[in-house]
């Protein structure tokens, strides 16, 4: 089973739901639930305004095991399943009764790559671009409306997005890397701030800028960059990416920014991301 925290404030406002460690090895969202969690004990912060509550471990045997996930990706078999088979599809069905009883939801993520932090906006609509504004780090990669890749009911924002929660998932920076928690908490608090949840702070007035992928490379078969990329490094129109082992090129089909390349992707796992 996995644990959660909630604290309730008394008076009417939203409920919002953090998720940490929906991948193992990603630990930057469970330090700062905590954190939180710890500080609104303490009376460092005050809750103004309805409930938080704070999973900081959504998936507890990955990690433990420091992986990114223990039989499938939990972030691709997010739904309810009637008939759980995998370890991933049990705790899919605990956690999404808890986006059922909320109304926002901040998914705590980092990456392997190194890079600036950076908010996975899936969905246009007021409130979720509103929230996205608010969060505090550099940039939104827009995604989902141009490419269409993702069944809805299978990965986390688009599973809310089915039962109209308000979820964002923000991305705090390489997965070892202590920044990546101070971002993480940030991330909480600014939100805070913005649902008024709590009081007697700034919230970030810089905005982030917009980045729109066009394109998702999933890796098929083996291929190797033609030569070393990293998250943001910048891209011509046709410029050869990388090569397949029979040959096969990928080139991009416009300038822009190599994004969130996994060198440790699985066969059907994406393995980078075009955009501008």
């Amino acid at each position: 089973m996995i644990e959660s925290i909630s604290i309730e404030s008394g008076k009417p406002g939203p409920h919002l739901l953090i998720l940490g460690a929906i991948h193992g090895n990603e630990t930057c969202g469970t330090y700062a639930i905590k954190k939180v969690i710890d500080e609104i004990h303490q009376g460092v912060i005050t809750l103004k305004r309805w409930c938080i509550t704070g999973i900081p471990i959504c998936n507890p045997k990955a990690y433990k095991n420091k992986v990114r996930y223990v039989e499938k990706n939990l972030n691709r078999v997010f739904m309810k399943h009637h008939n759980p088979l995998f370890y991933e599809e049990h705790l899919a069905n605990q956690i999404t009764s808890f986006v059922e009883k909320c109304d926002y939801v901040l998914d705590i993520h980092s990456m392997q790559s190194q890079g600036k932090s950076f908010i996975f906006q899936d969905y246009d609509d007021e409130a979720t671009s509103d929230m996205c504004q608010h969060i505090g780090v550099p940039y939104i990669i827009r995604w989902r409306a141009q490419l269409n890749t993702l069944d809805d009911h299978t990965d986390t924002i688009g599973y809310a997005h089915t039962i109209w929660k308000i979820w964002v998932l923000v991305e705090c920076g390489q997965h070892n890397d202590d920044t990546s928690k101070k971002i993480a908490y940030q991330a909480i608090m600014n939100v805070l701030i913005r649902l008024w949840m709590i009081s007697n702070k700034k919230i970030p007035s810089k905005r982030p800028v917009s980045i729109k992928v066009n394109s998702v490379v999933i890796k098929t078969q083996k291929w190797n960059f033609s030569q070393s990329r990293k998250h943001w490094d910048l891209v011509d129109t046709n410029q050869v990416l990388a090569v397949y082992e029979d040959g096969q090129r990928i080139i991009s089909g416009t300038k822009g920014f190599i994004l969130l390349p996994n060198e440790k992707a699985k066969t059907g796992e994406e393995r980078f991301y075009i955009g501008e």
